[in-house]
C-alpha cells in the first residue's frame, strides 16, 4: 500500500512537471540587457537619476547610499538598447542628480557591438525555463560574441579622447551533449593589445563552465574554471527546483568549496512571480551582515529590504528599507520614493526618477 501511494505521488510530481513544461512556450535564452535591468516594452534608453535626498543625512549615510545602495538596486546608470533588447551603450557609475548632463565620451562610457550572424545563430537556441525576475540566472544565459569599446583618457593630457576604441572582444563558443543541452561554454577574452582578427586556440580560454543536469533536463551545477595565466581556479554553481519546476535556489561555491552567496526563492502562493528572495553572502562589507531579505511585487520591483542581525544587540541606521513606485504605460517604473528610516510613508530619504524612450 506504501508503494502505490509514493509510486502516485511520483507520478503525480512528474505529471505537474511535463504539465507545467508544456504550458510554457519555449524562449529565447540569449543574454540581453533589457531582460536584466527588467525592462518592459520596446524601451529604447533609459537613465536614472535623483531629483530628491534628505540633506539632514550623515555623511556616511549618503556615501552608503551612492556606493552600495544604488549599485545593488539598479544595474545601469544609462542604458541604450537596439530593438531587440540589445545593448548598445551603457554606464555603470553612481547616481547623479537630476538635470546632470550626459557625456558619451567619458572613459566609464561602454559601446558594445554584437557580432549580427552569432546572435542571431544563437538565438535559435530555446528553452522551457521560464524566466523569473530576480532570479540571479546570468550564468544560465546563452552569450552572443561581442566587442565592448570606450573612450580613452589622452595618455599626455588630463583631457578625455573622444575618440571611441575597441578594448575587449569577448568570443563565446558552446559544446552540446548528444541530448542537444549545453555541455560547455567557453570564453575567449582579447584585449586591445591583441589582433582582434588573430585566431584563438581551443585550450587557451580565458574561463570554462561545465554543465551537470538531472533526468528532469534541469541544470543543478556549473563548474567555472579561470585561467590566469598558468593557473586555473574552480569555483562552482549549483541550482535547486521547486515542484512546478522553478528555480528555488541558487548558491555560489568559492575555489575552497565554501559557500560565497546564496540566494532562496519564495514564489506568491496564488500567482506565478517570486515575492521574496533571501540573500545570504559570506563577504558583510557591503551590508554589515550576511542575511538580508528582499520583498517584490508582481511586477518584479523591489517594494522592501530587511535586514537580519547576526546577533541580537546588532544594530542598523536602519533595518528596513521601504519603496513606492510611480509606473508608464509599459509598467516600467518612472519614479521611486526611497525610505531608508524604517517607515514606509511621508517624506523620502531620496527619490529617484528614470527618464524612459520607447521605439515607435
Amino acid at each position: 500500500m506504501k508503494f502505490i501511494i509514493k509510486y502516485c505521488f511520483l507520478n503525480l510530481i512528474l505529471f505537474s512537471f511535463i504539465t507545467n513544461a508544456q504550458n510554457i512556450e519555449k524562449r529565447n535564452t540569449l543574454y540581453n540587457q533589457k531582460s536584466e535591468a527588467n525592462l518592459k516594452g520596446p524601451v529604447k534608453s533609459s537613465q536614472v537619476y535623483y531629483s530628491q535626498i534628505d540633506e539632514n543625512l550623515s555623511l556616511g549615510v549618503k556615501n552608503y547610499i551612492f556606493l552600495q545602495h544604488n549599485a545593488s538596486f539598479y544595474k545601469y546608470l544609462y542604458l541604450d538598447l537596439d530593438k531587440n533588447g540589445y545593448g548598445k551603450i551603457n554606464i555603470v557609475d553612481l547616481l547623479v542628480k537630476k538635470d546632470t548632463p550626459l557625456n558619451l565620451k567619458a572613459i566609464y562610457v561602454n559601446y558594445i557591438d554584437y557580432d549580427s550572424i552569432d546572435r542571431k545563430n544563437k538565438e535559435k537556441y530555446k528553452s522551457y525555463n521560464k524566466k523569473y525576475f530576480p532570479i540571479n540566472d546570468y550564468y544560465l544565459l546563452i552569450q552572443a560574441n561581442n566587442t565592448y569599446s570606450s573612450s580613452e583618457e589622452s595618455e599626455t593630457t588630463a583631457t578625455i579622447n573622444t575618440e571611441i576604441k575597441p578594448q575587449l572582444q569577448y568570443i563565446y563558443k558552446y559544446n552540446f551533449d548528444s541530448n542537444n543541452r549545453i555541455k560547455e561554454e567557453i570564453t575567449y577574452i582579447k584585449t586591445s593589445t591583441d589582433h582582434f582578427s588573430k585566431s584563438y586556440k581551443l585550450g587557451d580560454f580565458d574561463t570554462k563552465k561545465i554543465y551537470l543536469y538531472n533526468e528532469k533536463d534541469q541544470i543543478i551545477s556549473q563548474k567555472i574554471i579561470q585561467k590566469y595565466g598558468s593557473e586555473f581556479e574552480e569555483t562552482q554553481v549549483k541550482y535547486k527546483y521547486d515542484l512546478k519546476g522553478r528555480i528555488s535556489q541558487v548558491q555560489f561555491y568559492d575555489v575552497e568549496g565554501n559557500i560565497a552567496s546564496s540566494e532562496e526563492y519564495l514564489y506568491n502562493s496564488t500567482e506565478d512571480y517570486i515575492e521574496k528572495v533571501k540573500y545570504y553572502s559570506a563577504d558583510k562589507t557591503r551590508e554589515n551582515t550576511s542575511n538580508t531579505i528582499k520583498t517584490f511585487n508582481k511586477g518584479g520591483d523591489e517594494i522592501e529590504k530587511e535586514f537580519i542581525p547576526e546577533y541580537p544587540e546588532q544594530t542598523f541606521f536602519s533595518k528596513h528599507f521601504f519603496y513606492s513606485y510611480e509606473y508608464d504605460n509599459y509598467n516600467n517604473w518612472i519614479k521611486c520614493n526611497v525610505f531608508l528610516d524604517n517607515k514606509k510613508e511621508g517624506i523620502p530619504t531620496l527619490v529617484m526618477e528614470r527618464k524612459i524612450e520607447y521605439y515607435n
